[in-house]
């Protein structure tokens, strides 16, 4: 029997749909690579702009504190700044902040808080403490000195999304930035400072003077006054920053107000050493050299001096007696050791204080080579030592008294200031001292009257005539360091006034390498100060003319008409001969008469400023 067999095959009616589902899968992969790649690229875009914008927000709040800081401002940048507050920038925040710098530096990055759908909105925050940063480190300054020390900027942006929108469902994602700013302490090469926040005229050159400004910041002025009238200079004087600056080639006056343009005279340094003729008589007006400028606004720079505490000697300190100098078996002569050393009145601490110590010459570095003629000699010099005087210290050709007066190293407390009348003549003595290698004048109470001229310290019309030996300018220099820039012109030896500042302690300079400070006014008074006199001088050592806290660290300053009021000026007819190793900090600064200062700023970045920097 024969059978046959039919081969058959069976087929699916779900013939293709894995071909179907594999094409969907991939399509659905293939769009989720799209919209991560198209969606987180835009979301990364935005998050460097978001972080951009929060940075350059940040940055400008910061300044705003530093301007707070610096100038007693608490509304600076239109906002308010306290510790542990915050405010948004949309224009419905209440009050509102959409014109606060912060806000404007991100709506300018392109950040408007409009705070919307989508939108954007921007936080801004003063937080206490920096995570991760000790707020006990010296590098950030105490809350007297930066009451608002942080700043923090966050930045929230909704970013459409378009892909990944269809499998999320989410039409928006959020991206976030932060920035952290705040002061810190920075060294720094010093300029010349004008601290006033509001004064017309913080700085005034009128008449004829000059003021030659060699070497040191590449900033040789700063004036923080706000006023649109801070700077004026007129008349026939000039303010010479043509071989000022760390590259001798000109330098920088800097207003944080106005005027915002300065008529800028011609000219280049002319070389060095600066000539005694620079710059001749009809050169006046500003000159910038090379690479200087006039530069308004310009940011405040905070008192350097501000955490160094006033001296605080009273009647617990008393003139002390050099050792050379103490009283005989008699009780009637200066000197065991040198019975000559002396002109006839016992060198006692009172009467060191009263000013009737009197040295022969070449004793304690005395200049005058005259006989003397005890018991009131006409010549001689005054000897006064570190130490409280009640009535200050005068030093005057009136009364037969001599006027030569020498100083030996160390903190002189001056309860009535210091006054250097018709004929007198004042020199570094050579006496050990405290072994600071200079003296600084803390000047307090009563002002005195010299020829007109009213303040702590103040000058004669003909002081520092004389016919006494010259001295030796390379003596100016500190044991430690750099003989006194050639550059500066100085002569080898010059007659006429010359005191040093302490090289070391707590008045010197930290670095030990040039002197400190040499003039500390009391910050509790608003009496100022200032040096003229008709002959040249050398006053190695800064002047510190500043009203502040009674207390002495110079914080919490009161804002003007109660604050900020010392004026230090230079004036007189100095001569060309004339030169300031050292910088002026003062609450004004005004130049009138005919002097000629030639000034050498210290490079070095030896004291410590208020600075904005990005934290985090």
């Amino acid at each position: 029997m024969h059978r046959n067999f039919r081969k058959t095959t069976s087929k699916s009616g779900e013939s293709g749909q894995s071909i179907l589902l594999v094409v969907l899968v991939l399509g659905i992969v293939l769009l989720g690579a799209v919209a991560f790649s198209v969606d987180m690229g835009n979301m990364w875009f935005h998050r460097q702009s978001a972080q951009t914008a929060a940075d350059a927000a940040c940055t400008a709040g910061a300044m705003d504190l530093l301007v707070d800081a610096t100038n007693g401002i608490t509304t600076q940048g239109g906002f308010t700044a306290t510790i542990n507050t915050s405010f948004d920038c949309s224009a419905t925040s209440i009050p509102p902040t959409s014109g606060a710098t912060p806000c404007q530096y991100a709506a300018l990055n392109g950040y408007n808080s409009s705070n919307s759908s989508p939108g954007n909105l921007v936080n801004v925050s003063f937080p206490s403490a920096v995570s991760g940063l000790p707020t006990t480190s010296a590098s950030f300054p105490p809350a007297a000195l930066a009451p608002v020390p942080f700043i923090r900027v966050d930045v929230l942006d909704r970013v459409q999304t378009y892909f990944s929108g269809l499998l999320s469902g989410a039409k928006f994602q959020p991206v976030r930035a932060f920035a952290v700013c705040g002061l810190v302490n920075a060294n720094s090469p010093i300029p010349i400072i004008v601290l006033n926040p509001t004064a017309s005229s913080a700085l005034q050159v009128s008449g004829n003077p000059i003021i030659s400004i060699l070497g040191g910041a590449n900033r040789s002025i700063q004036v923080n006054s706000n006023s649109p009238t801070a700077v004026s200079i007129s008349g026939s004087g000039a303010v010479d920053l043509r071989c000022g600056g760390s590259s001798y080639t000109g330098s920088v006056l800097g207003v944080f107000g106005g005027p915002g343009t300065q008529t800028n005279a011609s000219g280049n340094c002319p070389g060095t050493p600066i000539p005694s003729t620079f710059p001749p008589s009809t050169d006046t007006g500003f000159h910038p050299g090379a690479t200087g400028a006039y530069q308004s606004p310009s940011s405040p720079i905070s008192d350097p001096f501000a955490r160094i505490a006033k001296p605080t000697c009273t009647t617990a300190c008393p003139p002390v007696v050099p050792s050379d100098l103490t009283i005989g078996p008699t009780g009637n002569s200066c000197v065991k050791q040198n019975p000559n050393a002396c002109t006839g009145l016992p060198c006692t601490s009172s009467n060191i204080q009263n000013g009737i110590c009197f040295v022969s010459h070449n004793t304690h570095g005395c200049p005058d080579p005259g006989a003397a003629t005890p018991p009131l000699p006409k010549n001689g010099c005054r000897l006064y030592t570190a130490g409280y005087y009640p009535n200050g210290i005068t030093v005057d050709g009136g009364g037969g008294l001599n006027a030569v007066a020498v100083f030996d190293p160390g903190v002189y407390y001056l309860n009535g200031g210091l006054g250097l009348k018709q004929g007198s003549v004042v020199r570094p003595g050579t006496g050990t001292g405290d072994g600071s290698h200079g003296t600084v004048f803390y000047l307090t109470g009563s002002a005195q009257t010299c020829s007109g001229q009213t303040g702590l310290v103040c000058v004669g019309a003909n002081s520092g005539k004389s016919g006494l030996d010259n001295f030796t300018t390379s003596a100016a220099q500190c044991p430690s360091g750099t003989p006194t820039d050639p550059k500066l012109g100085v002569p080898a030896t010059l007659s006429g006034n010359v005191l040093l500042a302490p090289c070391t302690g707590t008045y010197g300079d930290p670095a030990g390498k040039v002197r400190g400070i040499l003039f500390f006014a009391d910050r509790a008074t608003a009496t100022g100060g200032g040096w003229g006199g008709g002959g040249g001088f050398l006053l190695a050592g800064s002047m510190y003319f500043h009203q502040c806290k009674a207390d002495g660290t110079g914080t919490s300053c009161p804002l003007p008409p109660t604050g900020y009021n010392k004026v230090f000026e230079l004036q007189g007819n100095s001569g060309s001969a004339s030169y300031i190793l050292g910088e002026i900090i003062a609450d004004q600064l005004h130049m009138q008469g005919n002097p000629t200062i030639n000034m050498a700023l210290n490079p070095s970045a030896v004291y410590t400023v208020l600075k904005a920097t990005l934290l985090r």
